[in-house]
């Protein structure tokens, strides 16, 4: 499975509110990560799209969540792989949970 696409036929509309950061403890790398919905119709089939996602947060959103560890163990965890400890999570529980449930969800 994959995660995180844009395609021009989607929309994303930003979840207040719902900035986690992603912390490499071992490179000192941090990522922001803008939880919402993307929406969109593709006009050839009339399919509609209606799902949770992320894109990467502006470089000053405030992380209202933190999901830290290192670098490889945080690859692995985004795809839904074992890791080998578990990663250090912190902060707004709802917001994690949100992105637990996108990560679970995938990209098909």
């Amino acid at each position: 499975m994959m995660y995180g696409r844009e395609h021009r036929l989607l929309t994303f509309a930003p979840t207040e509110g719902q900035v986690v950061a992603l912390v490499a403890t071992d490179t000192g790398r941090r990522w922001l990560l803008q939880l919402g919905r993307e929406t969109g119709t593709d006009p050839e089939s009339g399919e509609q799209y209606d799902d949770a996602n992320f894109r990467p947060a502006t470089d000053d959103a405030t992380a209202v969540a933190t999901v830290s560890g290192p670098a490889a163990e945080l690859d692995l965890w985004l795809w839904n792989r074992p890791t080998s400890a578990p990663l250090h999570r912190t902060g707004d529980t709802d917001a994690l949970a949100a992105l637990d449930a996108i990560l679970a969800e995938g990209m098909q």
